[in-house]
């Protein structure tokens, strides 16, 4: 049993059972043979199959005389008492027997032993029979081991056990066998590694109550203490409640669910089940009556708490060209809500707190898993690939379709050329078509001034050739995708990069390495130590690393700003560069107040006044930033038509 008891975390047992195996085994020779002649069991009284075990003597005699009246119960704390005591406790359970004898307390002519008298033997075989019905009818029969499933469960209720739980309990005798040899070679051994008392660490046994959800409940104390809540634990104290309680009937009782959870909303795991939203909305509709006015109402008292996404998707974004535009609209919605609160809240999804509604459907996402078969075509050179049933006249004049720059460059470049799949116009969309890549394919200007215009593989293709079927070649579209490109990029993003690009070069001519524009992976990392060494922040180092991430991609490279390396480098940066909280407060209501307060006093002139009064109001009730209401100058026309502009501007009376 020692294993059990240590796997079970009964740590008294754990801790005085080897003692008294110990004991056991250092008895004197004699005692075998007192054994053997009978003398293993105690007895009280006279008469036949009265005798009992000695722990069971033990817990009838000395122990009951020390934990009742005039024993420890009461007894003073001072450590030489307790002493005292417990030398002398099996003496005073001897004079206390004697001393019941005398006052003829006891009666010592009984010949028949208790559970023999046939009142108790009735009732022993009741009980038996009880349990082989409760075993058979309700229960799992453990002893019928052909019927028993191949996974683990509990017998009482048939829950099956979980993957961690099942493969806990199996191990339970093994890590019960480990953590006793560990207790008995450190405390018990002779060179005193460890101390007899010391705590004994819990064996972190699962067993099927872990698969129950615990419940917070708070004591009157204030103290708050987690368990699981028995159903029919429940269901008897709510009973109890009908009996003491005028509010509390039975059939208020018998119409909840009789579970620690409501099965309606929640799995017996404690997960929500998903249902869908219209269907609780309709319940809640039905509990609420519609009126045609909104009665009167106290604003200062009044919250409107409304869908936050579903507001967004009832706007008519047909009539919106910009997120400019539905903010617009957003704010006008809200402020025209001002009329009946004086606080308005709209809840959106959040994704960014751990527990929330929809960790739940994470949840249930990640857990259902789904295969999907692909079909993958490989070729190699200009190799083209026909689908199967596709004729060979379509894969043909697929192949003029395909991509490549104008120049074919140096043949330095075209020895490190890749190959990159380009798809077919609409007309043969599954077939695939490769070509090599013979310089790099960087479409930004303030990058490297490399623009790369395309033209097909055959300029002189035939009346076949699908890309010269409208008679329009890529060479008409030239322009426009140097347009696209480098519009893909902020003008300040793109003079970020160039300033990367400069400053790389500048290294790389330092210390003399070679100019590959497909940058290697150690030229990477070279890079961020020699930003590192100049002193740059984290997020300028960040930013320089995305141009070369840009140039990768936008090159069908191999895009090593990527590598595991690459990231804990720059991870290394951000955490060595101290960094101080931020002690500016956000701008509130209050604050504001104080603000527009005093620009009389600091501005030269009432009409400079109303208009710094004007920019704050409107860039707090706007959620603007700075750059989105002022300039640099006026000959910055960039910055200009970025900002907030006066035509941009409409004014709506609300009625």
């Amino acid at each position: 049993m020692l294993p059990y008891f240590f796997v079970a975390n009964k740590n008294n047992y754990s801790r005085w059972t080897p003692v008294y195996l110990l004991d056991m085994l250092n008895l004197p020779t004699e005692a075998e043979g007192l054994f053997s002649m009978g003398f293993f069991s105690v007895r009280q009284k006279v008469g036949s199959f009265n005798g009992v075990w000695s722990d069971m003597a033990t817990e009838k005699t000395v122990i009951k005389v020390s934990k009742g009246d005039g024993g420890i119960v009461g007894l003073t704390r001072k450590k030489a008492s307790l002493i005292r005591w417990n030398l002398t406790r099996h003496v005073l359970s001897q004079i206390t027997s004697a001393m019941r004898a005398r006052a003829c307390l006891v009666q010592v002519d009984d010949q028949y032993h208790d559970e023999a008298k046939p009142a108790a033997m009735k009732r022993d075989e009741k009980h038996v029979q009880d349990l082989i019905v409760n075993i058979t009818e309700n229960m799992t029969n453990p002893f019928d081991v052909d019927n028993h499933p191949r996974q683990l469960i509990n017998i009482s209720t048939g829950l099956y056990a979980s993957h961690d739980i099942e493969d806990s309990l199996l191990k339970s005798v093994e890590t019960g066998r480990t953590k006793k040899k560990i207790f008995v070679e450190s405390s018990l051994s002779t060179d005193k590694a460890g101390s007899f008392y010391h705590p004994i660490q819990r064996s972190g046994l699962k067993t099927f109550e872990d698969m129950n959800p615990k419940v917070q409940l708070k004591c009157k104390s204030g103290q708050v203490v987690k368990g699981h809540l028995n159903p029919e634990l429940v269901f008897r104290r709510a009973l109890s409640l009908t009996k003491c309680r005028d509010d509390v009937s039975v059939e208020t009782v018998l119409s909840y669910p009789i579970c620690p959870i409501p099965t309606a909303l929640f799995h017996d795991d404690g997960t929500m089940r998903k249902t869908n939203k219209s269907d609780l909305a309709h319940e809640l509709e039905n509990l609420v009556g519609s009126v045609p006015n909104i009665p009167p109402f106290d604003h200062s008292a009044t919250v409107l708490i409304r869908d936050g996404m579903s507001l967004v998707q009832s706007f008519d974004v047909k009539r919106m060209s910009t997120f400019g535009d539905l903010a617009k609209s957003y704010i006008m919605q809200v402020q025209s809500c001002f009329r009946f609160t004086d606080k308005v809240v709209d809840v959106f999804d959040r994704y960014d707190t751990e527990h929330s509604i929809k960790s739940a459907e994470r949840h249930r996402r990640s857990a259902t898993t789904t295969t999907q078969k692909f079909k993958m075509l490989r070729a190699s050179g200009r190799k083209r690939i026909a689908p199967k049933g596709r004729s060979d006249n379509v894969a043909q004049a697929a192949k003029s379709t395909v991509l490549r720059p104008k120049n074919d460059g140096d043949a330095g470049i075209r020895n490190r050329s890749t190959e990159i799949p380009v798809a077919t116009t609409s007309l043969s969309s599954e077939v695939v078509s490769m070509a090599p890549v013979t310089k790099p394919l960087l479409l930004l200007n303030p990058l490297l001034n490399q623009v790369i215009s395309f033209r097909t593989l055959a300029p002189e293709a035939d009346q076949n050739s699908i890309g010269h079927s409208c008679g329009v070649s890529y060479g008409h579209f030239e322009s426009g995708v140097d347009f696209l490109m480098n519009n893909s990029v902020a003008p300040s993003t793109a003079k970020l990069y160039t300033r990367a690009l400069n400053l790389f070069n500048s290294f790389r001519k330092d210390i003399g390495l070679a100019k590959e524009w497909h940058v290697p992976l150690h030229d990477i990392i070279a890079f961020i130590a020699y930003m590192y060494k100049l002193g740059f922040a984290h997020s300028t180092i960040n930013s320089y690393i995305s141009g070369f991430s840009l140039h990768n991609k936008l090159n069908y490279y191999e895009d090593y700003t990527q590598k595991f390396i690459v990231r804990k480098m720059l991870d290394g940066v951000k955490r060595s560069r101290s960094t101080q909280m931020d002690t500016r407060l956000p701008i509130s209501r209050e604050l504001l107040r104080r603000i527009l307060s005093i620009l009389s006093c600091i501005c030269s002139s009432a009409y400079e006044a109303r208009l710094f009064k004007a920019v704050f109001s409107l860039a707090f009730h706007g959620l603007f930033r700075v750059g989105e209401l002022t300039v640099q100058n006026m000959s910055n026309t960039c910055s200009a038509n970025h900002a907030l502009n006066k035509n941009d501007v409409k004014i709506y009376k609300i009625i």
